[in-house]
């Protein structure tokens, strides 16, 4: 199973929008202004009531703004209150540090005995943009190039990249294909090798369905499932006739694999095929209609 996520502020310059005093001071200051000068937007009276009123309007608004800014910025409210120290566990083991990327996203980092993972979300289309490292030798593979290529280009770091490889044709998963690859020397691959990097090897999993030539890549008990599979049901599928072929890789390809295989798609939060089994079944045991296609939810559809 994958570790906690490690997070380390001190490897990345945070730009202004990352100061907790910044947002602190925006929820303290407009409530004491109303307290101090007796006005807000909403009072021109004195007293208590008004001073109380005036204080919760200026909280309210400015708390709105905030977290709408900060929501779009960093695609998540928790982000807001990152600073504060809710488990202090956590703080005590040395494996579990705060770590801001320059793009906004908080970076997960994913360790095993397998394999070292790194998942940066990139883009307007917030892809999922992983690199894929053998600890012991630190070689390693990329994987998915979307835009914002820069995000993922500034965790190589020292890892020697052995393949690039896309999930599938899609143009938000190769809006940073020209940069990547004129930045990094390694080949390009075809479909069903078996890619080894240091002491690990990726397994190419043919997976057509969402596109015609849609892979998934395994190492080990890793699944990176492109836009095949996602916590709640399959990818997109364009046709009914696309909906069976995702519907028949999934079933034939991916959920044979290990319960404990843990699952990185191309956006969003991870999952497991213990789970996905799990919903799948819920979808199996229903009937559908026969035109089917599009957006599909294991519980929902």
């Amino acid at each position: 199973m994958a570790s906690e996520p490690k997070r380390d502020l001190s490897e990345y310059p945070r730009p202004w929008f990352y100061r907790p005093e910044i947002y602190y001071g925006l929820f303290i200051f407009p409530p004491a202004w109303s307290v101090l000068t007796l006005r807000s937007p909403w009072h021109s009276g004195e007293g208590f009531r008004g001073i109380l009123v005036g204080g919760i309007a200026w909280f309210i608004m400015i708390a709105s703004v905030v977290l709408s800014v900060r929501w779009v910025q960093e695609g998540g409210v928790r982000n807001l209150f990152i600073f504060v120290p809710w488990n202090t566990t956590d703080l005590a083991d040395p494996d579990f540090e705060y770590r801001f990327p320059t793009g906004g996203e908080i970076m997960a980092l994913h360790y095993d005995g397998e394999v070292r993972i790194v998942k940066v979300n990139m883009g307007r289309f917030m892809n999922n943009g992983y690199i894929v490292s053998c600890p012991e030798t630190n070689e390693g593979i990329l994987i998915d190039t979307p835009e914002e290529p820069e995000l993922l280009l500034n965790e190589v770091g020292d890892v020697s990249i052995k393949a690039i490889l896309i999930t599938h044709n899609h143009q938000d998963h190769l809006n940073g294909f020209n940069e990547i690859t004129g930045s990094l020397d390694a080949p390009e691959l075809t479909d069903g090798q078996v890619i080894p990097f240091g002491n690990r090897e990726l397994k190419v999993l043919v997976t057509p369905g969402h596109t015609d030539g849609a892979s998934c890549f395994l190492v080990g008990n890793h699944l990176f499932s492109g836009d095949t599979l996602f916590p709640g049901g399959p990818g997109k599928s364009r046709s009914p006739e696309a909906l069976a072929t995702i519907l028949e890789s999934i079933q034939s390809k991916l959920l044979t694999l290990s319960d404990d295989t843990q699952v990185y798609p191309g956006h969003g939060d991870d999952t497991t095929i213990a789970e996905a089994k799990r919903r799948h079944a819920v979808y199996a045991s229903k009937s559908h209609p026969a035109d089917q296609f599009g957006d599909v939810d294991w519980l929902g559809s």
